[in-house]
C-alpha cells in the first residue's frame, strides 16, 4: 500500500558518484513525512546506481530508484521520474539537481508558494543576482542562460528571466500533461517545458498559472555533463524546436488522448 505524500521530487543522476550529496538528502528525508524522492540513474558508468540502491534500502518508503539502461539525457531521465511518481498519490511533482546547486530549503520555499496560492500550477526558480541573494555562477553559465532566456522570450513570446534553472514544481494534473510524451530536444527541454505549458493554458492564462521565483541561494557545481558535441548540436535542436512551435505542433499534440510509456528504464 502506498503512502500519501504532498510532493514528489525527481533527481536525475548521471555519473554522480562523487557529486550527489546524499547526506543532505538523508537528513531531510528522515525528518519529513511530506516528500518522496525519485532518483533516476541515467545509464551511469560509475557506481551511481549501486550507491542509490543502497540509499533506497535505508528509506524504502520515501525513496524510489529507477534506472535507464542507456544514457538518454536529463530530459528523458526527468520524464521517467515524473511518470513513476504519477503512480503515487501526490499534490505536486518537481525536479531538482542531484548536486543540490539549489538547496532543499529552496525547494521547500517554492512548495510553500505554490501551496498557498491555489491558482498557481507551476513555480520555477530563477537565478537572478540581487543584493538579497547568494547566487554563485560562472560567467560562462550565466551568459549561456541569458541567451536561452532571450531565445525563449522570442520564440514563445513569454517574459522569463531564467528558463534553465534546475528547480521546478508542478501541480500533478499539469505534470501529467507536460511529461506524458518524450521531449524532442535533449538539452533544451526546459524551453520545451514552457512551450508545452503554454500550449495547455494559452498565452493569457500562462502568466496567471505560472510564476518565476528568484532564488535566495544557488551554488553552481563545476564538472558540466555537456560536452563540445552537445554544444554543436544545440543550434540544430533549437531550430527543430522553433519549427515545431511555429507550426502549432505542441497545441495539436496536447489534444491527443493517449499516453506514451517511458522506454528503456527499470524501476528498482
Amino acid at each position: 500500500m502506498q503512502n500519501d505524500y504532498k510532493l514528489g521530487i525527481v533527481i536525475p543522476c548521471y555519473n554522480e558518484e562523487g557529486r550527489c550529496k546524499l547526506q543532505l538528502f538523508r537528513s531531510h528525508i528522515r525528518d519529513s513525512s511530506e516528500y518522496i524522492f525519485c532518483f533516476v540513474n541515467d545509464g551511469s558508468s560509475d557506481k551511481t546506481l549501486e550507491i542509490l540502491k543502497s540509499f533506497q534500502q535505508q528509506f524504502p518508503e520515501k525513496v524510489v530508484v529507477c534506472s535507464n539502461t542507456i544514457n538518454q539525457g536529463k530530459a528523458e531521465a526527468v520524464r521517467v521520474g515524473f511518470n513513476v511518481l504519477l503512480t503515487h498519490t501526490l499534490s505536486y511533482i518537481g525536479f531538482l539537481d542531484a548536486d543540490l546547486s539549489a538547496p532543499l530549503s529552496e525547494m521547500e520555499r517554492l512548495l510553500s508558494i505554490i501551496s498557498d496560492e491555489k491558482e498557481l500550477s507551476m513555480v520555477f526558480g530563477s537565478r537572478i543576482i540581487s543584493s538579497n541573494s547568494c547566487i554563485k555562477r560562472t560567467r560562462f553559465r550565466q551568459w549561456g542562460a541569458g541567451i536561452f532566456a532571450v531565445l525563449a522570450r522570442q520564440i514563445l513570446r513569454i517574459h522569463i528571466h531564467d528558463t534553465q534553472c534546475g528547480l521546478k514544481i508542478f501541480k500533478t494534473d499539469l505534470a501529467a500533461l507536460v511529461f506524458k510524451d518524450a521531449f524532442y530536444t535533449r538539452w533544451l527541454f526546459d524551453i520545451e517545458i514552457f512551450a508545452r505549458v503554454k500550449s495547455v493554458y494559452g498565452p493569457y492564462l500562462l502568466s496567471k498559472k505560472t510564476r518565476e521565483i528568484p532564488l535566495h541561494f544557488w551554488n553552481e557545481i563545476e564538472d558540466s555533463k555537456i560536452v563540445l558535441y552537445d554544444y554543436i548540436k544545440m543550434p540544430f535542436q533549437f531550430l527543430y524546436l522553433v519549427l515545431h512551435i511555429n507550426s502549432g505542433f505542441f497545441k495539436r499534440r496536447f489534444q491527443e488522448n493517449y499516453i506514451q510509456k517511458p522506454a528503456h528504464f527499470n524501476k528498482i
